[in-house]
């Protein structure tokens, strides 16, 4: 969405908010957090969710970034994560929009969900949002992969991806973000080096519902260390 942490901020400063026809997005005004020393972070450390393959190359850019921030930050560690099954959060996700999606969908194969059926799958996603936020109670920022590969060759939706030499489900590629986009927490995701082949690899912070304009000056800090934007060799 952009390639520097400022431009993405004013992106923000453009397009979040209230707009007058989405009446669920509650009429608050934008803050802008003031600047964050690295010195005050808790940063928590996850190389993957349990259940969710990540490639070792990922997993060891995460380690490393870790490493690097330790001595700069108040305190970087690999934290108890949620009691959540990851993959049923994934599960749950995907039921979720699928109701919404069949709510107002001509010709849908399956019939809409029931009332009770859409509560209950709201309830479910509250436990979830209430879990992770007791989590940010304690940590400033969250620090994962942003995908289980680096970029792929073009294939069919569908298709198995090779992750270190095993097949892995082609829709488990975007999971380590997708448990987010469920429960609504903001995530940003910086450039940080590249793998083998060349290819980059991002790196994932996480943050606190609500806490976007926070997660953006968290980024800002944190831009230094991880590298800015850097065009692949032949581009």
């Amino acid at each position: 969405m952009a390639r520097t942490v400022q431009d993405l901020a004013l992106l923000y400063s453009l397009i979040a908010g209230p707009d007058g026809r989405d009446t669920e997005v509650p009429p608050v005004p934008l803050g802008q957090a003031a600047a964050i020393e690295l010195r005050d972070l808790r940063i928590a450390v996850a190389p993957t969710f349990p259940g969710i393959p990540v490639a070792a190359e990922i997993r060891a850019a995460v380690a490393q970034l870790a490493t690097t921030l330790s001595p700069l930050c108040r305190v970087v560690e690999e934290a108890a994560l949620p009691s959540l099954d990851f993959n049923q959060e994934l599960a749950s996700g995907g039921a979720l929009v699928g109701m919404m999606i069949g709510a107002v969908q001509p010709g849908a194969q399956e019939p809409p969900a029931t009332l009770v059926q859409y509560l209950e799958a709201l309830d479910r996603r509250d436990q979830s949002i209430i879990a992770w936020e007791q989590f940010f109670d304690r940590w400033d920022v969250l620090l994962c992969p942003a995908s289980m590969t680096t970029a792929f060759p073009h294939c069919n939706p569908g298709s198995p991806l090779p992750v270190d030499g095993k097949e892995v489900s082609y829709w488990t590629v975007a999971a380590h973000g997708a448990l987010f986009n469920y429960t609504g927490h903001p995530a940003v995701v910086l450039p940080y080096t590249l793998d083998r082949a060349g290819l980059p690899i991002g790196i994932q912070l996480v943050g606190k519902r609500w806490g976007e304009s926070r997660l953006l000056a968290v980024a800002e800090a944190l831009a230094p260390v991880t590298g800015g934007f850097r065009r692949p060799p032949g581009y």
